[in-house]
């Protein structure tokens, strides 16, 4: 089913887009994508740093509420620009200037615990074709090592481990700033509105 709706009208040359007002009306008909679309009366349609910026953050924002953004066109009167065909979303997607410290922990976490699974089956392998105890052991050790060593590499990058609360926390505490309404905040979150009002409180 497609809806189409206005989110905001701007000048000429510039408009002020909030994430809030953005994903409202998405949210209420509980849509599971969308596809943002601006224009440039001028005829130009390459898209400015503003505009991969205000992208960038609401591919963000979306990922949140579990709303997938799909695309971001600019049209033009006889001409349209794609984010999704020129690549440019797929490039945002890969962007961590707008994910939430939870999610940047979460992914170091994975990463980490990937590395050392590797590791521990590479060196199973390498002990079981030696053929022998003492090789084994080296081998689980190495694997270790190795993986420890990796998934370090990679936890280096980016902050420290949070827990389920804490990430619930950070979600409430970020759509509080975008305006979102406390009842869709409690959804998202699994905060009850007890304590989402409780965050509220400066």
């Amino acid at each position: 089913m497609l809806f189409i709706e206005l989110v905001v009208i701007g000048g000429v040359y510039s408009v002020t887009i909030k994430p809030a007002e953005t994903f409202r009306v998405a949210v209420w008909k509980n849509a599971v994508s969308v596809v943002l679309v601006h224009n440039h009366p001028g005829g130009g349609v390459k898209p400015s740093d503003e505009d991969k910026d205000v992208t960038d953050h609401l591919i963000q924002v979306g990922r949140i509420l579990n709303i997938n953004v799909v695309d971001h066109l600019i049209i033009a009167p006889e001409t349209f620009f794609s984010f999704e065909i020129n690549g440019l979303m797929e490039e945002l997607r890969k962007s961590m200037k707008y994910v939430p410290p939870y999610e940047i922990a979460e992914r170091i976490r994975e990463a980490a615990e990937e590395a050392k699974a590797e590791g521990l089956e590479r060196g199973m392998r390498k002990g079981i074709r030696e053929g022998e105890v003492r090789g084994i052991e080296k081998g689980l050790r190495e694997g270790m090592e190795q993986g420890i060593e990796q998934g370090m590499e990679k936890g280096k990058e980016e902050g420290l481990r949070e827990g389920e609360t804490r990430k619930a926390i950070e979600i409430a505490k970020a759509l509080l700033g975008e305006g979102v309404a406390i009842a869709i905040i409690s959804k998202s979150s699994g905060l009850s509105e007890e304590e989402i009002l409780e965050l509220s409180v400066p």
